[in-house]
């Protein structure tokens, strides 16, 4: 914090590494121009999601969309080869959720509790989108990521590497998901490469059952929510708060938000 606030006080240059950080800060801070501007900063993704009628709009979206980090169903990175440490490799990712993959794939008590209140949750944010059936929606967007973490990996077989390693070439990629064209989709987003490694094995053998023509009402919904889930700490105060009460005071017991400035320095410092 001390070097944070040294730095906001000085002057800087358009476009420095200390004006972006003097910039970033002040809009994260502006908490009137948050409340005022609403859901306005993501109308314009929203509007791209409702546009989607087809699985091609589908794919179309998601390599727009991978570059800024939205793609909750195939979205890739790069990382050190698990069995060559000399060399790079690309990894793809799996689907998103709004809880960890325990709550889904587990049934006690606790999870159904902590289910239930995501749901509700799920049925706020969506009413600030407008939904009239919010509750609904909901259910059936918990219920599709319940069905997707299934075919995850569990927490303890993680432990075990190679079941992550699971190195795939493009023809193999090709042959294993038809729904999607992801040897074309990696081109596409800028990842030169003939092979791949799949963390997620069995997700990726199920992805045709999820992205299907009949599943769009409910793969658009829940591309909706993450969207607004995902942003809501930036957006306005309603919120950030709103967000708080299910991840910081239900989940991890939090009784109070840090203070703000703190918040901005988080935000600067995971940039």
């Amino acid at each position: 914090m001390k070097i944070l606030n040294s730095l906001l006080n000085d002057k800087f240059a358009e476009g420095t590494e200390g004006r972006k950080i003097q910039d970033l800060y002040a809009t994260y801070m502006d908490m009137s121009k948050r409340n005022a501007d609403g859901i306005s900063p993501i109308k314009a993704d929203l509007a791209k999601i409702d546009a989607i009628k087809t699985i091609g709009d589908l794919e179309n979206y998601l390599i727009a969309a991978t570059p800024q980090g939205d793609n909750p169903f195939y979205g890739w990175g790069v990382d050190s080869d698990m069995k060559n440490s000399s060399m790079n490799a690309v990894y793809l990712g799996a689907a998103s959720f709004g809880l960890g993959r325990d709550y889904y794939q587990k049934k006690d008590p606790k999870n159904t509790e902590a289910i239930a209140e995501y749901t509700k949750y799920v049925a706020t944010m969506l009413g600030t989108l407008g939904y009239n059936n919010a509750t609904a929606v909901a259910q059936n967007i918990v219920n599709f990521e319940k069905t997707m973490a299934q075919t995850l990996l569990t927490n303890e077989q993680i432990r075990n590497s190679t079941l992550q390693y699971n190195p795939q070439t493009m023809p193999e990629l090709r042959k294993m998901v038809k729904s999607v064209n992801l040897p074309a989709y990696l081109e596409k987003v800028g990842a030169k490469t003939d092979r791949v490694i799949v963390g997620e094995l069995n997700y990726y053998k199920n992805l045709d059952n999820f992205l299907t023509a009949k599943n769009l009402p409910v793969i658009k919904d829940y591309m909706k929510f993450h969207l607004l889930s995902g942003n809501a700490s930036y957006l306005s105060s309603d919120l950030d708060n709103k967000k708080f009460e299910f991840y910081g005071k239900y989940l991890r017991g939090q009784q109070e938000q840090r203070a703000q400035n703190k918040r901005g320095y988080e935000l600067i410092n995971g940039v």
